[in-house]
Formats: C-alpha cells, structure tokens, sequence
C-alpha cells in the first residue's frame, strides 16, 4: 500500500521518498576524489577517459629499479639526470674553451678535465645506451599526433646517439693526433698520428656538439609544453620523485 502525505511542495508517496533518499545517498561527494587520490578535483570536474591520469598520480614515492611499460624505474631516472648533467657541463666548458675570454694556459686547463671527465662520460654512456636498448621506451604519456611522437623518438635516439659520438670522437680526435689522455692519473697513451683519421674525428666531435644543442632545446621545450600545457606525466614520471 503506497502512504501519501504532503510536503510544502504537494503531495509526495512514501515510495518517492525513499527513491529521493537513495538518489542522495549515491550523488558523488564533491571531495570523492581528493580524499582518494590526494588531489583538489572533485569528480564532476573529472573528463571522461582520464581516470588513468589519476591513477597514474597514485605513484608511490619509491620507483622500481627497472621501467615497466608505462613509466621508468630507478635506474633510469638517475641515468638520464647524471648523463644529462654530464653532457650540459662538457658542452658548456667545449664552448668556453672555443669563445670564452680566457687566456691559453687557463684554456689548457679546462682541457685537461673536458678529456677527462669526456672518457668517464663515455664508460658511463656505454652503460647508459645498453641499458635504454635493453628496456625500451615507455609508452607516451598521453595521446598526441604522430609526427610529434615521431619527433619525440627521433630526439630520443639523437640524444643518445650524442652520448657515444661525442666523446669517443674527442677521444680518438687526441689520441691520433700524438697526444695522450691523462684520465686522473690513468694514462690512455697517444698513437701514431693518422690524419684522416683524427681529421674526421674532429668534426664529428664538432658537429656532434651543435646538433645536441639543438636537440637539447627540442627536448626541454618539450617537456615543458608536456608538463604546463598538455599538464600529463611526460615530465614527472622522468622526476627522481614520483608525484
């Protein structure tokens, strides 16, 4: 038997009411899904699809040593800081030695670490690029036109390419030239001079040099528009700590 009664607005049935109460009990909490996820959106501000992005965030301060298939581990992350660095810094001082107002016996000294930091680059490179060959890349954090995804791989790989062709051009650019390295204390000793050789050496080394400038700019630039304009995880899964 339905009970009626009346509210201000008229009559209503007990049945109603009861469906009125259940409509309320399940309405999502504006702050559903701070509370779950730590963030200040509230689930009608949620676009659908992008549930993932906020699972992603759920990421624990602590990454795995190795990449999975969409983000990368430990070990990854401090290769890409210690070599980005690296790299950043042999740039910086090659275009000092080559610009810079310094005089020759300063500019002899900068050389000195250029080689040598360059070989420990190189070892660690070797280590660098392997490990990156073996894992693979993680997916693309978000959904983008091909030729930018294109253009994303190929950056990538000219990076990486870079961080062999550099020093070990600048290595074989001293070496075949007569002249030895001293790699703090350890001596890699000078060959017989072969012109071509070290000739070729040298504009690699050069030319390598300009081209990761240009791909260093193409890199950051787009990791920055990832980051503050498409605001996806490109750029934060890459961070040391995971948001």
């Amino acid at each position: 038997m339905t009970v009626r009664g009346m509210t201000a607005m008229g009559p209503v049935t007990a049945t109603a009411a009861a469906d009125a109460d259940m409509a309320r009990a399940f309405k999502p909490s504006p702050h559903l899904f701070s509370e779950r996820y730590g963030l200040q959106r509230s689930a009608t501000q949620i676009a659908p699809g992008s549930l993932w992005k906020f699972q992603m965030q759920r990421q624990t301060d602590t990454a795995p040593l190795n990449d999975s298939s969409s983000s990368y581990g430990l070990v990854s992350r401090l290769n890409h800081w210690i070599v980005a660095a690296a790299m950043i810094g042999m740039l910086v001082s090659g275009l000092v030695m080559a610009y810079g107002p310094f005089e020759r016996e300063t500019v002899f000294v900068i050389m000195g670490w250029h080689k040598a930091i360059g070989v420990l680059v190189l070892a660690y490179g070797i280590w660098r690029v392997g490990w990156r060959v073996v894992q693979g890349f993680a997916a693309d954090a978000a959904v983008m036109p091909r030729w930018q995804a294109v253009a994303s791989r190929l950056t990538h790989w000219g990076l990486l390419a870079t961080v062999l062709a550099m020093p070990l051009s600048g290595l074989l650019m001293t070496i075949y030239r007569g002249r030895e390295v001293d790699v703090f204390g350890l001596i890699i000793p000078a060959q017989g001079k072969i012109d071509w050789l070290a000739n070729a050496a040298g504009m690699t080394h050069q030319f390598a040099a300009w081209g990761l400038a240009g791909l260093l700019v193409l890199h950051v630039g787009g990791a920055l528009k990832h980051h503050f304009i498409d605001r996806d995880m490109t750029l934060r899964r890459m961070a040391l700590r995971s948001a």
